[in-house]
């Protein structure tokens, strides 16, 4: 049973190939959405998609590292486009380099 239903929407997942990102992924295209996943391993995005389509849901996969701070816009812009539009957005995607500097200092 859906508790709400999320068809037609557009949700992109950042960090949505593994863990916590790829269950809500998997939650949001549930609920009927079409999900585009971002995540840096293309191994583990064809994992990912390989679940998620076995479940047949919509799903998408791109590859990009959040690391390059400078290409998110562009990242984000491509996306929509190819995707025509975007709803909702899930930064889960994390990045240990900060946090390891602050551990050092």
């Amino acid at each position: 049973m859906l508790l709400f239903s999320l068809e037609g929407k557009k949700a992109l997942v950042t960090g949505g190939n593994t863990g916590i990102g790829l269950g809500i992924a998997r939650g949001l295209a549930k609920a009927g959405a079409i999900v585009a996943i971002a995540g840096r391993k293309p191994e583990k995005n064809k994992e990912a998609l390989t679940e998620l389509h076995s479940l047949q849901l919509k799903c998408k996969a791109f590859i990009f590292d959040l690391k390059d701070s400078k290409e998110i816009p562009t990242f984000y812009e491509s996306v929509s486009q190819e995707m025509d539009g975007i709803d909702i957005l899930v930064n889960k995607a994390g990045c240990s380099i900060a946090l390891e500097r602050t551990r050092r200092n």
